[in-house]
């Protein structure tokens, strides 16, 4: 009897269209019945095999199983991001809707990403936008004069897609202020300059 403690599986994997001697092996020790095997060729056919050790040595491959891969993720960014306040702790963002090409996968939303400007994109916030939904979303519960960077990408069964560039820059304002904008300008922007621009807080319908 196998002890899942000590149980180690092996995936093998090769496209379809090659040998099975080209395949490659992935070895897992989690104790799920599952694994996740990354850096495939989107939109191909694979086989694969899978075999379990324990310290009574290897057991026998299981059936060749045949799956196909997801197509790409959305290669395009949204475009015309644009940022507006909403309320003291609130801000409305909008963007345009992203098209795919047929080696794409179908789009399921989008997601905003926000985040402290003087953090990493990785320790950003999340809020999706499922498709069908209008193409905006409330980033809320923001700080009074807090700086923060916002972009926003597209995903599908594919993954995510290409983050809007470059990124949104604003600065909250007070209670009862408004939204300090850090718009760039081409040409000034080369130099490094910034342009500040004060929008007085306002609901938008």
């Amino acid at each position: 009897k196998s002890d899942a403690k000590t149980c180690v599986l092996q995936v093998k994997y090769w496209r379809s269209v090659d040998p099975e001697r080209s395949a490659l092996y992935y070895l897992s020790r989690s104790t799920e019945p599952e694994a996740l095997i990354v850096g495939l060729t989107p939109d191909t056919r694979y086989f694969v095999k899978v075999m379990a050790y324990n310290a009574a040595g290897p057991g026998p491959e299981s059936e060749r199983s045949e799956e196909r891969t997801f197509k790409k993720a959305p290669q395009k960014p949204p475009t015309a991001v644009k940022v507006e306040a909403y309320d003291p702790t609130t801000v409305k963002v909008m963007w345009r809707y992203v098209t795919t090409s047929p080696d794409e996968e179908p789009l399921l939303g989008y997601k905003v990403l926000y985040w402290d400007a003087d953090q990493d994109v990785e320790s950003a916030h999340e809020v999706f936008v499922r498709l069908g939904e209008a193409l905006e979303a409330y980033v809320r519960d923001l700080k009074p004069k807090k700086r923060y960077k916002l972009r926003v990408l597209a995903f599908s069964n594919g993954g995510y897609g290409t983050k809007s560039s470059p990124a949104w820059e604003f600065q909250m304002g007070t209670s009862t202020g408004g939204l300090l904008m850090k718009t760039h300008i081409p040409g000034i922007q080369k130099k490094r300059y910034s342009v500040y621009q004060w929008a007085a807080m306002r609901r938008i319908s």
